[in-house]
């Protein structure tokens, strides 16, 4: 809750206390606060060490080996048992608020330079960092079509979301691999 993270910052954090706090998003791992639009915080929903936190770790590496911004943290903390983790807000706009992708010509050229880069990423030093394989993307894609539904009934993700469509996508593409 609001009172919660207020709480930690005066605690953990006493130079982002008193500062005002907006909800970005939440799912199923994690619930995001704004601090003043201009620091993020994250917090698990789930127990665990903080520095057990697979994402401080995994950014720091992924950050210079890829074309786009992406958050690298700058705080790790725990509270009542679960992490948390802040980086500075990165500039522009969610792509979950994007209702019509053609309106930004550039978009799919730069999230297919992205995931290129991503993708030839050395497997064995993500894997030393702690990312494990997943092959269950049926299942994954369900968690992650909950979470979109949660973000477009809160109006954090464009209202034109199917969950329907991109479901059989997914189930398609699951079919595909190995």
């Amino acid at each position: 809750t609001r009172d919660e993270v207020a709480e930690v910052l005066r605690a953990q954090l006493p130079e982002l206390a008193d500062r005002e706090l907006t909800l970005l998003g939440e799912g199923s791992e994690h619930v995001v606060f704004a601090v003043d639009d201009r620091q993020v915080l994250s917090f698990a929903r789930h127990e665990a060490r903080a520095s057990d936190w697979l994402a401080p770790r995994l950014t720091a590496w992924l950050a210079p080996r890829l074309p786009l911004a992406i958050p690298v943290y700058t705080q790790l903390g725990e509270h009542r048992g679960r992490p948390f983790a802040g980086y500075t807000k990165l500039p522009g706009e969610s792509g979950l608020r994007l209702v019509d992708p053609a309106l930004h010509p550039t978009l799919g050229r730069r999230l297919g330079e992205f995931l290129r880069c991503l993708h030839d990423l050395p497997t064995d030093t993500a894997a030393s960092l702690g990312v494990t394989r997943d092959d269950d993307l049926v299942a994954w894609s369900e968690v992650a079509q909950d979470d979109l539904q949660v973000a477009a009934a809160r109006g954090i993700a464009a209202r034109a979301f199917d969950p329907t469509k991109h479901r059989r996508v997914l189930v398609a593409v699951s079919r595909c691999m190995p």
